[in-house]
């Protein structure tokens, strides 16, 4: 797709069950995140009370078994892009460790076709569709428009692959 973005496709996986259970979150299970004249993004990740742990532990299982070597999941967390917000252009740096030994996995669980994703050193923009799986560079400068009347969430995650012996 591009050298920031990689679609693997759709996952042979039904996510109603998933979407059902992120709708039933409340507010205040959600964490409020970043600076609030900037964007108001909130997350639910994995330990909270709140998180879908059982559906999304099968996804995760899938995504493995069908895209990637054996490995492991870390910062698994729901993200949410409030309709009607945008998150600015940004940089996530995890450190070169992190960024050359492991992928950094969306899952669009409720979306809009609205709802981009954009790379503006790139000029990419890019509407990622639900039940799809797509690793980003989190590294390069990316931003999140929502101008929907619907939230945005996604399911987050970094993905290591086991570098043992082959």
């Amino acid at each position: 797709m591009s050298d920031v973005i990689t679609h693997y496709g759709e996952l042979p996986y039904d996510l109603t069950d998933l979407k059902e259970e992120v709708l039933a979150i409340p507010l205040s299970g959600w964490v409020f995140r970043g600076d609030p004249e900037s964007y108001k993004t909130r997350t639910v990740s994995l330990g909270s009370p709140c998180f879908p742990s059982k559906s999304v532990s099968v996804l995760l299982d899938w995504v493995e078994k069908l895209y990637f070597q054996p490995g492991y999941t870390n910062r698994v967390l729901l993200s949410c892009v409030p309709a009607g917000e945008e998150i600015l252009p940004h940089r996530d740096d995890f450190g070169e460790v992190v960024r050359n030994k492991s992928y950094h996995c969306h899952i669009p669980i409720i979306t809009h076709p609205d709802a981009i994703m954009g790379y503006p050193d790139k000029g990419i923009e890019l509407h990622m569709k639900a039940g799809h799986l797509y690793s980003i560079d989190e590294t390069e400068r990316h931003y999140v428009k929502n101008p929907s009347k619907m939230d945005r969430v996604h399911l987050l995650f970094a993905y290591f692959p086991h570098r043992g012996k082959s």
